[in-house]
């Protein structure tokens, strides 16, 4: 391989993992009855029709089918992908749903 094809490949894994991430995003709002375009939305508001946002939302399961995805995953997978914003309103959410389970 040489240094374009490897760049290639690295830009590749990237976006396909950075998928991943926003699909696990999606899943845990399904999971938790929440609207994910809604929570990104508030993270990123000039960013509304994000394409893989989207594509993932096509891909989520309804929570029934769905395996459980903890909190800290989410926030971990968002975090690792530099989207603050976006795990700073999940936290929000987490909190709201906390205090309403007490």
């Amino acid at each position: 391989m040489d240094q374009k094809e490897i760049q290639e490949q690295v830009i590749e894994n990237y976006k396909r993992d950075e998928n991943m991430m926003i699909l696990v995003f999606a899943q845990w709002c399904v999971n938790n009855d929440l609207n994910p375009e809604t929570l990104y939305a508030k993270a990123y508001p000039d960013q509304i029709n994000n394409p893989s946002l989207i594509q993932s939302i096509e891909l989520v399961v309804p929570k029934e089918e769905s395996e459980h995805i903890p909190d800290q995953t989410v926030i971990g997978v968002l975090s690792l992908f530099g989207n603050d914003d976006l795990a700073f309103v999940v936290s929000e959410e987490i909190e709201k749903r906390q205090k309403e389970e007490k």
